[in-house]
């Protein structure tokens, strides 16, 4: 995998992730224009590719990606995303760290729909950006009002005709109501990385893609997906990717030994065409038999606690199923947590979140004697524990074969 997403990166030379909504004394310091709070790119006038350089690249909370429009198309640009929640915006960000130059944007409008990514729109701020490289902060002194979609609509830059630039969007504000992400948005898209399959049953997610033959395994919340992704010659890395509302469109950011790799974008397929992989009816039991690891992100549970959510059932009842279907299997159960707190508690609070699916095996049914299990807290990160979306990968549960 990381061969053709280190080409296209050359181009610009959930174990608890809580998907409820959070509380509003904490809403202003949420960025909620970042893929890990659920953001996602409807459309973009221009972009210099669908990864790295897209409009997805300026909600990444990243700034090895930044947002380009294509080449010899630097004048007027709009950009329209669209949150998780219903915000009334109060500030925002448009970061230029690495753009001080003739391409970062000058001046433009910053909109805000609570109907629909078409419409109807209302200014929530003009804004005039520094010329200087920094974080440009605007407060929204006006009549605040709740939005959905965002609209940033670039008037000019400082003089590029060649391209204009963004590092980064934020956006900050209280949440008004809770939306819930309950429909299945099951089906085929088309991706960055060739054709793929998404399949949701609840909070449990398994597809496919193929290119090298990529598998994918994870959980959601019908808003945000996180993911292990394997491939032939055997890979391993993981995903975090929002998707739209209407199921039309995801954006994301894939990881693999532990360092953000890449942008993993795409759109529902239409028309009848479909990809030629087909998912494994236990993700988990084909990790496992290939790989001898599984990486579960549907294994949840109560917060600062070792208690299992009723959430978990559905990776349990997969794990269980491949360990019944292959009864000369030992595993170890290995419990990581982000960095979040000390390590002293992190590694205790992995210990007896492993302990816990142990048990569970044990009460229904696989032998005591088959299992291990161990806490590692933080000190085995999956990816980068400085980013909110390398966090939330972070927190997992881990299950190997013995050798």
């Amino acid at each position: 995998m990381i061969t053709l997403k280190t080409r296209l990166l050359a181009i610009n030379a959930f174990i608890l992730l809580s998907f409820a909504a959070t509380a509003h004394a904490e809403d202003a310091a949420m960025d909620w224009l970042n893929i890990t709070n659920g953001a996602v790119l409807i459309s973009a006038t221009s972009q210099y590719d669908s990864g790295s350089n897209s409009g997805i690249a300026a909600i990444s909370g990243n700034n090895r990606f930044t947002w380009y429009t294509a080449e010899n198309d630097g004048g007027p640009q709009t950009l329209i995303y669209e949150l998780a929640q219903r915000v009334m915006i109060e500030r925002f960000v448009i970061d230029t760290s690495y753009e001080a130059n003739s391409r970062a944007p000058k001046s433009g409008t910053l909109w805000g729909s609570e109907v629909s990514a078409a419409g109807p729109w209302k200014v929530i701020r003009n804004f005039e950006v520094d010329s200087g490289a920094g974080r440009n902060v605007f407060s929204v002194t006006g009549e605040l009002f709740a939005s959905r979609w965002l609209k940033f609509e670039i008037k000019s830059n400082w003089g590029s005709p060649q391209y204009t630039a963004i590092t980064e969007f934020e956006a900050y504000g209280e949440q008004v109501g809770t939306i819930e992400h309950d429909t299945d948005l099951s089906g085929a898209f088309n991706s960055n990385y060739e054709k793929m399959w998404l399949l949701m049953d609840g909070t449990d997610v398994v597809g496919c893609y193929d290119w090298q033959n990529g598998t994918l395994t994870g959980d959601t919340d019908g808003r945000l997906f996180r993911f292990q992704w394997t491939e032939k010659p055997p890979q391993i890395g993981s995903a975090i990717m929002a998707i739209s509302s209407d199921g039309s469109v995801f954006g994301g950011m894939f990881f693999e030994q532990g360092e953000v790799q890449g942008i993993w974008s795409g759109s529902r397929l239409t028309g009848g065409s479909k990809p030629n992989c087909q998912p494994k009816t236990n993700s988990v039991e084909d990790a496992l038999n290939e790989n001898n690891r599984a990486v579960l992100y549907g294994i949840h549970f109560d917060f600062d606690s070792a208690k299992l959510r009723s959430s978990a059932a559905p990776t349990l009842k997969l794990l269980k199923q491949a360990l019944d279907s292959n009864p000369g299997w030992a595993v170890e159960i290995q419990g990581h947590t982000d960095s979040d707190g000390t390590d002293k508690y992190n590694l205790d609070l992995s210990d007896r979140r492993a302990a816990s699916v142990l048990a569970w095996l044990a009460s229904n049914g696989i032998e005591q004697s088959r299992l291990t299990s161990k806490g590692f807290g933080e000190s085995v990160p999956a990816s980068d524990n400085s980013s909110s979306q390398g966090r939330a990968l972070n927190r997992r549960v881990e299950i190997v074969r013995a050798q």
